[in-house]
């Protein structure tokens, strides 16, 4: 499957998600985000929702299938959406079934990772990973960058957080400039991709060891890749998603260092 087609797949994949984020089966899943984000934020994130029963998951396939028009488990399969296990259809996203897309600057869809709806207790338990996503080149893309490239052109700075809640629970706050690593660690990748729009990163990245460690390795970096280096940083709790869930808002001048 060549890179077109791959995108052409994935963009359907992601609406009919997105469609299905609405049914009834999906409460859990659509009121958690209600929760936390806009309901209008739902669509410009393209939030879905992945079934994990076998009859409805066989149901999101065949609605796949009249979407494209050609076998639907063969392109799913190759997309490493849905698989086999002991002959019987199953996704990957099974005990995950919040998605959320990532797309590159232009729009194009880049992988789907999936939230579990676990408490941690139970992720634990019954070793759920809290995140899972289909395999993609990490180092080379930013979370939300699509979504605040024009942003961070017009305000000269980019503001750099970890995860993607993080990411989408700044942009409805109003820091619209933002973007998240999907982890603590800045690539070369990264960086060039960021200089194209601004040469001054803000980090703000989590309030624990690797988010320390992941600002000390940028430190070293702005020195030898020639950019401006400014931290941030929450006045209480672990990250920033958890700040503004428990503050209602924030701005940027409550994050200055």
């Amino acid at each position: 499957m060549n890179k077109k087609t791959q995108n052409k797949y994935f963009n359907i994949f992601i609406n009919q998600a997105n469609k299905w984020l609405y049914k009834d089966i999906a409460k859990k899943e659509y009121s958690y985000l209600c929760d936390r984000i806009p309901k209008d934020y739902i669509d410009l994130w393209q939030f879905g929702y992945m079934p994990n029963s076998h009859e409805h998951l066989i149901e999101f396939i065949d609605e796949f299938g009249k979407s494209i028009k050609e076998d639907p488990q063969s392109v799913l399969q190759e997309l490493g959406i849905i698989y086999n296990y002991y002959k019987k259809l199953k996704s990957f996203f099974h005990n995950n079934t919040l998605l959320i897309p990532m797309f590159d600057v232009y729009g194009q869809p880049v992988t789907v990772s999936g939230r579990t709806m676990e408490n941690e207790k139970s992720q634990k338990e019954n070793g759920i990973n809290k995140y899972k996503h289909i395999s993609y080149s990490k180092k080379n893309n930013l979370f939300g960058l699509n979504n605040s490239y024009k942003e961070i052109i017009k305000n000269k700075c980019v503001v750099i957080v970890e995860g993607q809640f993080d990411c989408i629970s700044g942009f409805n706050c109003g820091i619209k400039n933002i973007v998240a690593l999907s982890g603590n660690k800045l690539t070369f990748e990264q960086i060039v991709l960021l200089k194209r729009f601004s040469n001054h990163f803000m980090m703000l990245l989590d309030n624990d060891e690797g988010g320390n460690l992941g600002f000390e390795k940028a430190q070293k970096q702005s020195v030898i890749y020639d950019f401006k280096l400014s931290k941030l940083s929450i006045p209480s709790g672990k990250d920033l998603n958890q700040y503004i869930i428990d503050a209602k808002t924030v701005s940027i001048n409550d994050l200055i260092n």
